[in-house]
This record gives C-alpha cells, sequence and structure tokens, in this order.
C-alpha cells in the first residue's frame, strides 16, 4: 500500500521593514498542492492550501501554528510568511518491499518563491520559480542595437546588473553546440523587467525561456537532449487515465497559416541620420483548409516562398501514426518536461511508442493522492534532435 509523505520549507527573506526574518519553517501536511511545469510557460508555478489546524516545524525543531501570527504582512508583528520567501516543495510515497520493509522515495518537484498569500483560511500560497526574481529587476531603458549585441549577449548583460541573479547559469546551447547566437532585430527596453523581456522574446521571436534548476535556458532550443529520461507507462497497469487519441498519417488533417513580421527599411531618416524601419508581416498558408488550423510564427522570414517551405517543415512534425493529448498516472516515477514518456499497450502492442512531454502538472492532496498530468508532444521515432527543436 502506499502513503503519501510531503515535505514543504519555507525560508523567510529579510525585508527592509523586517530586517531579522531569518526563520526556516517545515510543513509535512498539506491539502493540496499543484503544480504546473512547461517550457512554453515563462514561469513554473505551484498554488499550496495548507489547513488552519496545523502544527509545523521552525529551525530549533519546535512546533509553530498560523494562530496569532501574521501573515498578511499588514501588521506590525514581525510576518511569519511573506511574499518573495523561498519555498521548496517535496513529494513522494512510502511503499513495502517484498521483504517486509519499507522504502520512502520522495523528490524534489518545486523550488521557488512566494508570490502571492491569500487572506482567507485555510492559507493559500501561490508560488513562482526563479522567474520571480527576474521579474522584480527593472531594467534601464536601452536600446539593444542588433549590430552590437544577439539575445544571449544582451540577457547576460541585463542578468549581470544585478548580484541577486550572480548564481544563475545562462545557458544557450546544448553539449554538441555550446554556443547558439540567436539574432535579432534592434530591442529597445521601456520600464521592463528581466522577466518581461523573456516574455516579449517568447511573443516577438519565439525564442523560449525557463528555468531548469540554476540554469535559466534561453534559445531556440527547449529540448536537450541531455535531460532526456524515458520512463514506461502501461495502459494496463499505472496510466490511471487519459484523454489520448491514436491517430493514424490517413487520418491527420492539418492546415496552418505561417507569419514572420519583418523589419523594413524606409528611404527617409531619423533624427540621428539613419533609417527609420517599419514591421511588415508576411503571411502564408499551406496544408488543407478543411482540417485542424494552426497558427505558426516565424521570425524575419524575407520571402513567401521561404516562409511557406518553413511551414511545410513545420507542419509535417505533426504527421505520425501515434497518440497526442495527455494522460494521468501516478505520482511516481517523477517525470520533468522533456524527458519520454513510453507508452506500451498489451493489448494493442503495435501501438507501442515513445513521446516527448512538453508539460506536467502535479496534483497532491488528501482525497485524490498524489497524481501526474503528462501532455505529450512529438513522437520520438519520427525526428532526430535537430528537427525537433527546429520550428517550434
Amino acid at each position: 500500500m502506499l502513503r503519501l509523505i510531503s515535505k514543504f520549507t519555507i525560508t523567510q527573506i529579510p525585508t527592509i521593514a523586517f530586517p531579522n526574518r531569518s526563520e526556516t519553517y517545515t510543513f509535512n501536511f498539506v491539502n493540496s498542492c499543484v503544480i504546473n511545469s512547461s517550457w512554453q510557460n515563462l514561469t513554473d508555478t505551484a498554488k499550496l492550501i495548507f489547513p488552519k489546524k496545523i502544527y509545523f516545524i521552525n529551525s530549533q525543531g519546535q512546533k509553530v501554528n498560523w494562530d496569532g501570527k501574521n501573515t498578511s504582512g499588514q501588521s506590525s508583528l514581525p510576518p511569519l510568511i511573506l511574499r518573495g520567501d523561498k519555498i521548496k516543495i517535496e513529494l513522494g510515497y512510502i511503499y513495502p518491499t517484498a521483504f517486509n520493509s519499507e522504502v520512502k522515495e520522495i523528490n524534489e518537484e518545486f523550488d521557488g518563491y512566494i508570490s502571492k498569500i491569500g487572506s482567507n483560511i485555510p492559507i493559500e500560497i501561490e508560488c513562482e520559480d526563479k522567474m520571480f526574481v527576474l521579474k522584480q529587476k527593472k531594467l534601464p531603458n536601452k536600446v539593444y542595437k542588433s549590430s552590437e549585441y544577439d539575445v544571449q549577449k544582451m540577457v547576460r548583460e541585463m542578468l549581470d546588473m544585478f548580484p541577486e541573479t550572480a548564481g544563475i547559469t545562462l545557458v544557450t546551447g546544448t553539449a554538441t553546440s555550446q554556443t547558439i547566437s540567436t539574432k535579432i532585430e534592434d530591442f529597445r527596453t521601456m520600464e521592463d523587467s528581466i522577466g518581461s523581456v523573456l516574455d516579449r522574446l517568447k511573443k516577438e521571436a519565439r525564442i523560449y525561456c525557463y528555468f531548469r534548476g540554476n540554469e535559466l535556458r534561453c534559445s531556440g532550443i527547449v529540448y536537450y537532449p541531455s535531460d532526456r529520461i524515458g520512463y514506461n507507462f502501461v495502459f494496463q497497469k499505472n496510466i490511471v487515465s487519459n484523454n489520448l487519441e491514436y491517430k493514424r498519417t490517413d487520418d491527420i488533417v492539418l492546415g496552418a497559416k505561417a507569419y514572420s513580421i519583418n523589419k523594413v527599411e524606409l528611404e527617409s531618416t531619423n533624427s540621428s541620420g539613419n533609417k527609420k524601419t517599419k514591421r511588415k508581416r508576411l503571411e502564408t498558408f499551406v496544408g488543407r483548409k478543411e482540417g485542424e488550423i494552426r497558427t505558426l510564427y516565424f521570425y524575419g522570414v524575407e520571402t513567401e516562398s521561404k516562409l511557406k517551405a518553413l511551414a511545410e517543415q513545420e507542419l509535417r512534425k505533426f504527421y505520425y501514426t501515434g497518440y497526442t493529448g495527455d494522460f494521468t498516472t501516478f505520482g511516481l516515477p517523477s517525470v520533468k518536461h522533456g524527458d519520454e514518456a513510453i507508452l506500451r499497450d498489451s493489448i494493442l502492442p503495435e501501438r507501442n511508442g515513445g513521446y516527448l512531454i512538453k508539460g506536467v502538472e502535479k496534483t497532491f492532496d488528501v482525497t485524490n493522492g498524489f497524481k501526474q498530468k503528462i501532455m505529450l508532444h512529438l513522437k520520438l521515432d519520427q525526428f532526430d534532435n535537430s528537427t525537433i527543436n527546429a520550428g517550434l
């Protein structure tokens, strides 16, 4: 029989108003916990609900509860928890072995900061990963000229402005390509934070940034082969439920609207003597209009024929015989986006196959236990690593 086990560690961070905050609290119970993680999102998030009648442990090993404590910061009392405090979440099971002993398996599932504390009982806490820190770091207004900066040099300069980001490693390549230089047009910061810049890069140039531990990954690469661990999931065993659809190539009908926003120089000049520019949108359609229509964004594509070729290459990724959708499994093995889900079916073995995981939602609560909802992306036997990351 599986028994749930959890550990939530909150570390106070000193503030100007409360400079002596340095306590650490450990909780081993929660009403519910939901963690969402995907390379498609700038920020991994967690939401916790703690009951009012609960004891937790401080760094001296003493029992503490919420009664009479300041949890909102709206009091002269030193707040027990506060926005900006660090939080680590560990989840797992205790289970028996064949030799009448027990095994405790618990994994770190989230490491970040408290971003919001609810005012009601039970206590609700919302959390963000290390992107929370970058969202607080306001940048000076500046133009990063494309002749002087690529994306990676620009982001590195931004990180170097703040001592709080000294422990962050900027990753722009893989083991086979250590440094990738991503060029975009002139980039202007106006009342931006580092976090808002990274969000703009995703929306404007399709450059996805996310944290993996202390690594800030920022390039066109979202799947790193060195991360990838394959896990077996069996329909008649550890797949609890699913929203999967098995399709054959002949059944798939897709079309795509493809766009590229380009900078075009004008004949007129500005006050500095440089030629003025304007944005021009290039668009085309590929595939079949009677099918499911996707929208694809590219950057800096100069001709419609080139845009069409790139869009057709991207659309081909979704023409495969296999599963699309998501499935729910137990909390172990603990998976991350970028891992491989190897689906097995003893009744229909011809449907076996491995898929890249693009996102995971983990839920942990006293009623439904510990579950993982795993979102599938691409079938791995269809592509090599360079093709997987191209055009995402």
